[in-house]
């Protein structure tokens, strides 16, 4: 991942970051994303992981089709760490099923449980 430019390689690993986020987040596997931006999944992957950089235009119809602004993608670059910890296919399930929760009362108590979880 290092190209030896510490300031690029960080907005690398923060773009690559929200990209895999808005992904999960919004239910979507990495071959159903690339597919709608016109990659491969393997290629998707090499963008979250940040092992290739993603262009100006890939990243303009990431943003269009995830609903995010292109600034959105650059926003807190100082703050990035490197990446460690990987989401997995039980995060995109639990996404997904947590998407298809339309009860209020019920997505209430989930997000409390999981935030006495993450206390701990």
């Amino acid at each position: 991942m290092p190209r030896g430019n510490s300031l690029t390689d960080t907005v690398d690993v923060l773009i690559g970051r929200k990209i895999q986020g808005i992904r999960i987040e919004l239910g979507l596997s990495r071959q159903q994303l690339a597919a709608k931006i016109g990659v491969t999944h393997q290629q998707l992957g090499k963008y979250e992981q940040a092992i290739n950089r993603v262009t100006g235009g890939r990243l303009a119809a990431i943003a269009k089709y995830t609903g995010q602004k292109v600034s959105w993608f650059f926003e807190e670059y100082e703050d990035v760490e490197p990446i460690d910890n990987h989401p997995t296919r039980l995060h995109m399930e639990i996404s997904r099923n947590i998407q298809k929760i339309n009860e209020p009362k019920k997505l209430q108590g989930l997000n409390m449980l999981i935030r006495s979880i993450m206390e701990k």
